[in-house]
C-alpha cells in the first residue's frame, strides 16, 4: 500500500530515474540509510522498475508488429497467453473472443510463418498483423501521469563500441545500477563508465524511464483504431501522446492508421476521454473497443519516453 514517502520517491524517480539516495532522502527528508531501503523495497517489489530505452534508430534489427486473433471459442483469455506467448503487449476484448497483441519479430518472413502457424490452428477463426511504424509513449495510466510525453527525434547514424553496448545492456536490466556496477561489467574505470553513461543519455541514443505497475488491471481501458488525414498524421500523434491516459499510440504501416491504448480510473472517465479523442476534426474514422489488459511489459522497443536524464552514481 503506498504512503506519501512513497509517492515523493515515485515523483523523484519518474523525474529522474537515476536521481540519487541522497537527493531524494532531502526530497522525504528522512535519513539516506532509510531512503535507500524504502527506494529498494519499491524496486524490489517490482511495483517500480527503471530500465534504459534504446532509441529505435540504434540497431533497428526487429520487426514490431500488431497482430489481432478471433478465436470460435469463447476463451480467448485462456487460450491467448499460449499462442501469443512473446507478446509484450496483450489484450483481449471485452465481449468477443477476440485478443490483440504486440511483440517483435526478426523478420517479415518471420512474421507471415508466425501468422500461418496461428490460422491453422482449429480454434482461430481470424487472423491479421500490420507491421508498426513506430511506436509512441503517451502520458501513461492514471496511476503514470506526471511525466513529460513526447516524441523522440529521429537520429543520426550512432556507432556504438562493444563497452557502450555492454553498458546499455547493464542499463536495459536495470537503470539504477551503480556506476562501480557498469564500469565493472564493461571493463571501464569509474570515471569512464560514467561519462560514457552521461554521453549516451544526453546524445539521446537511450532515456531512463520509470514505469509504476499499479493496479493497472483494474482500470477501464480501450483499444482505438484511428484513420486520420495523411496531412494530420504526426500532429494528430503529437496531441495524443500529452493527454492524461493515452498510454501509447502505435502508427501501422497503412500511411494514415494509429492504434491507440487508453486507460482511465472508471467507464465514466473512460467514455469522456475516447468521446473527446475521437470527436477531433482531424479524424476520418475512429473504431472504439474496450479492452482488457492481460500483458504489459515495458521493451526496449518503444520508440518514444518521456525526458529524462542521467545523474550522480544512485547508488
Amino acid at each position: 500500500m503506498s504512503d506519501a514517502v512513497d509517492d515523493l520517491i515515485i515523483a523523484a524517480l519518474r523525474s529522474d530515474g537515476r536521481a540519487t539516495v541522497r537527493s531524494i532522502s532531502k526530497l522525504v527528508g528522512l535519513p539516506e540509510t532509510t531512503t535507500r531501503a524504502r527506494v529498494n523495497s519499491l524496486l524490489d517489489s517490482g511495483r517500480v522498475s527503471v530500465i534504459a530505452v534504446l532509441h529505435p534508430s540504434v540497431d533497428p534489427s526487429e520487426i514490431t508488429l500488431f497482430i489481432r486473433v478471433r478465436m470460435s471459442s469463447g476463451w480467448a483469455s485462456q487460450i491467448a497467453d499460449s499462442i501469443l506467448g512473446g507478446s509484450y503487449w496483450l489484450a483481449e476484448i471485452i465481449g468477443e473472443p477476440e485478443v490483440i497483441a504486440t511483440f517483435d519479430v526478426a523478420s517479415l518472413s518471420h512474421a507471415a510463418r508466425l501468422t500461418d502457424d496461428i490460422a491453422r490452428l482449429p480454434f482461430v477463426s481470424m487472423v491479421t498483423t500490420d507491421p508498426v511504424l513506430a511506436i509512441y509513449t503517451g502520458a501513461g495510466t492514471p496511476e503514470e501521469t506526471g511525466g513529460e510525453a513526447g516524441l523522440w527525434p529521429a537520429r543520426a547514424e550512432t556507432r556504438l563500441d562493444a563497452q557502450d553496448r555492454q553498458l546499455i545492456r547493464s542499463l536495459q536490466v536495470d537503470g539504477r545500477a551503480s556506476y562501480t556496477a557498469l564500469a565493472r561489467s564493461a571493463g571501464l574505470s569509474l570515471s569512464q563508465a560514467r561519462r560514457r553513461v552521461l554521453h549516451l543519455v544526453d546524445s539521446g541514443t537511450i532515456r531512463i524511464w520509470t514505469t509504476v505497475q499499479a493496479a493497472d488491471r483494474d482500470l477501464a481501458r480501450a483499444a482505438l483504431d484511428l484513420t486520420v488525414s495523411p496531412k494530420s498524421v504526426m500532429a494528430t500523434v503529437e496531441r495524443l501522446v500529452r493527454r492524461p491516459g493515452v498510454v501509447s499510440v502505435s502508427r501501422m504501416s497503412g500511411a494514415s492508421a494509429l492504434a491507440v491504448d487508453v486507460a482511465a480510473r472508471d467507464t465514466a472517465q473512460l467514455g469522456e476521454l475516447v468521446g473527446d479523442i475521437s470527436s477531433h476534426p482531424d479524424l476520418i474514422s475512429a473504431r472504439v473497443q474496450r479492452i482488457r489488459l492481460l500483458r504489459r511489459q515495458l521493451q526496449q522497443r518503444l520508440h518514444s519516453t518521456p525526458d529524462a536524464s542521467a545523474a550522480e552514481n544512485p547508488a
